[in-house]
């Protein structure tokens, strides 16, 4: 006993003086420079990252591990890791940042058992003494995601891990690769044109030049083909790098040139999940009710969102009686601010609704329609979701959209609102409801969380 309480105490202080040296202050000060003092290391990571490494001794078996935001950040890619894990019930070490002790214990609350969350910043304690197999970066290219791609470029987890996988969410990361070249106290136009040794120089460097506003530098890298995941790639340094999509790996190697990325590029996919399911019995439409058409997410120009109220306006006229149905986050403030014509629309809102509250909401839709004028690679967790739910959809046929052939209806982007509202009532008529019926069945039972940690963890 006097020996176990010796080798306690001995490993007490060596995390203290861990957690106390220059590494982690180097840390510290990265994450209050570049994320600024709302996510600033404070003392509930300090009090967290402690506790982690007093359990670095314990479940010394689980061979898995991934880095990625969690509930409950506002963020698709927290809430799509976290349900797909939780499915899955996947023995893994979840490492993320929280913003209290609070939000940290009701997230620990939440998971299943073989399941254990930790503070981001004990990660290199876990990784050296674990040997972890499989280590996952789960990222998009929201802010949110930083903390992941800069912990990756901190700690030589290829010498401790087996497999190091980069899991992008989106085919563009130039927002990440911006936050990353600012790590070194450079630009992002500095960690392109050292990158993009292939590109014209003079030209990138006075189109840059140009740009008063950083919106207009990103989408003129992004028409030129650079969508610097060879930035973040190359700074991170894994071993593979899963896609969320097929055409969001067609992007990771087309970002490398005609070479194509050096690392091997597996695709993964955006799960449908169990838990999706319809609350109440789906009705099909005949003409002698209300059609009731949903749109879902954020509403915008990029997401049709317009055309898609032509397209009710367009039914109206064929004699159909329409209800449009839009729910997600700030939708009151899109009506608001349109001026658009929408009073002779009828309506009904969900605005700033939560996740189950939406599922609800699709529960009460004849079809929905979510549409988009340009996808770089991200897919689509309300496409997802109504797929599981059985809800005929239609969706723009670009990107990463076009692998929903089968278990949706395809328009192209520049669909007019008239060609959209015929292509909404054959949907709603539900001429070809059994076969879409059974496709989406078959694409949900393809697409299951378990499957992908299976692709995710080798």
């Amino acid at each position: 006993m006097k020996k176990k309480m010796n080798q306690i105490r001995a490993f007490l202080q060596k995390a203290y003086y861990t957690l106390s040296g220059w590494r982690f202050h180097d840390l510290k000060e990265f994450i209050r420079l570049h994320h600024g003092q709302q996510t600033s290391y404070n003392s509930a990571d300090f009090v967290l990252s402690l506790d982690t490494a007093l359990a670095c001794r314990e479940k010394s078996h689980v061979k898995n591990a991934i880095i990625s935001s969690m509930p409950p950040a506002d963020t698709g890619v927290a809430t799509c890791n976290f349900k797909t894990l939780f499915e899955a019930e996947a023995e893994v070490d979840i490492f993320s940042t929280w913003d209290s002790i609070e939000a940290f214990a009701s997230f620990e609350a939440n998971i299943k058992e073989g399941m254990s969350a930790f503070n981001y910043a004990s990660m290199p304690l876990f990784a050296a003494r674990r040997k972890y197999r499989n280590l996952v970066v789960s990222v998009g290219n929201s802010d949110h995601n930083f903390f992941a791609v800069m912990a990756l470029t901190r700690f030589p987890y290829r010498t401790v891990c087996d497999n190091v996988s980069l899991h992008v969410h989106d085919g563009c990361l130039l927002n990440l690769a911006d936050k990353l070249m600012s790590l070194q106290g450079k630009t992002l136009m500095d960690g392109v044109l050292a990158t993009y040794k292939e590109a014209d120089h003079d030209e990138l460097s006075a189109f840059a030049a140009s740009c008063t506003e950083r919106w207009r530098l990103i989408e003129g890298l992004v028409n030129r083909g650079i969508y610097g995941l060879r930035i973040v790639i190359e700074m991170t340094r894994p071993t593979r790098v899963l896609a969320n999509s097929a055409f969001a790996a067609e992007m990771v190697q087309k970002d490398y040139g005609p070479q194509g990325c050096p690392l091997p590029v597996a695709i993964a996919f955006h799960p449908i999940f169990l838990s999706d399911v319809r609350c109440t019995p789906y009705q099909r439409w005949h003409k002698d009710i209300e059609l009731r058409v949903g749109t879902f997410g954020i509403p915008s120009e990029s997401k049709g969102t317009y055309r898609i109220i032509e397209a009710c306006r367009e039914l109206v006229k064929f004699g159909i009686r329409v209800r449009l149905v839009m729910a997600g986050f700030a939708v009151n403030t899109y009506l608001e601010r349109t001026t658009n014509p929408i009073d002779d629309i009828a309506m009904e809102i969900h605005s700033d609704v939560l996740d189950d509250d939406l599922l609800d909401v699709m529960d009460g839709v004849h079809i929905a329609v979510q549409l988009r004028k340009r996808n770089l690679g991200e897919s689509s967790g309300v496409i997802a979701s109504l797929i599981k739910k059985n809800v005929p959809t239609i969706v723009t046929a670009t990107g990463s959209f076009k692998e929903y052939q089968y278990s949706c209806v395809l328009v192209e982007e520049d669909v007019s609102a008239s060609e959209l509202a015929v292509s909404m009532l054959t949907l709603a008529q539900g001429n070809d409801y059994d076969s879409m019926h059974q496709s989406q069945v078959q694409y949900a039972e393809s697409h299951s969380s378990l499957k992908l940690c299976e692709t995710l963890f080798l």
